[in-house]
């Protein structure tokens, strides 16, 4: 799981976003301040860092050129946010930043620029939609529903049944062409479709690498057919 260390001021810019982030496996740690931000990196590994060039207390740039000069380093990634100003521009590229990012920064362009440092696609694009037959179970107890759409790291199932978000469920899937295969999840989100049937978003946990396989091979081999 790939760790990402942000500030306040970009925690806000992610917003409602963060929890594509969660999804897609990466944790999410918050510093209050860039001072702070120094002493989450020196005691454990991060991957990136995203913090603001003019953030209180310690600047983006003093703590990005700590973290560049450090002997922790590990191959992490600095993204900083600044004014579009040549002066701002110039700390950022003095300060060794892998990133910059000119204000106002919107959550599409941030996750995207995530993306890229990590160098993978967004979730979005890996989610195939499909239907599948899916048994779930829940407090012990079964259904049956039909998945919306799935990917390596969740699932969107539809049912009538009441279930509730935080809750873990277990999911037995009937992959065509590979049997079945059961994972289980943590229920994420819900909605009321009008006809009062819900669907919800089930987050994987782990999941093992033959089943993640098997999906991924599911998924890229229905791209292949549309």
């Amino acid at each position: 799981m790939k760790k990402i260390l942000i500030e306040p001021s970009i925690q806000t810019i992610i917003g409602k976003k963060e929890d594509i982030l969660r999804r897609a496996e990466y944790k999410i740690v918050t510093a209050m301040s860039g001072e702070e931000a120094l002493k989450i990196y020196e005691a454990q590994k991060m991957d990136l860092i995203i913090a603001d060039l003019d953030a209180s207390g310690m600047s983006g740039d003093k703590l990005c050129s700590a973290v560049k000069k450090g002997s922790k380093t590990n191959g992490t990634s600095v993204i900083l946010t600044c004014n579009d100003t040549k002066p701002d521009i110039e700390r950022c590229k003095r300060a060794g930043a892998d990133f910059f990012m000119t204000k106002p920064v919107n959550a599409d362009q941030l996750l995207k620029r995530i993306c890229q440092v990590f160098n993978v696609q967004r979730r979005g694009s890996s989610r195939s939609p499909m239907k599948i037959s899916v048994v779930g179970s829940y407090l012990l107890k079964t259904f049956v529903c039909q998945s919306v759409d799935i990917s390596s790291t969740g699932l969107l199932i539809e049912t009538d049944r009441i279930l509730n978000e935080g809750k873990t469920v277990s999911c037995l899937l009937s992959i065509p062409d590979s049997g079945q295969i059961t994972v289980r999840g943590k229920i994420m989100r819900a909605i009321i479709k009008p006809d009062y049937t819900y669907r919800y978003g089930i987050n994987f946990y782990d999941l093992n690498t033959g089943t993640r396989s098997v999906i991924e091979a599911f998924i890229g081999k229905q791209s292949s057919m549309n």
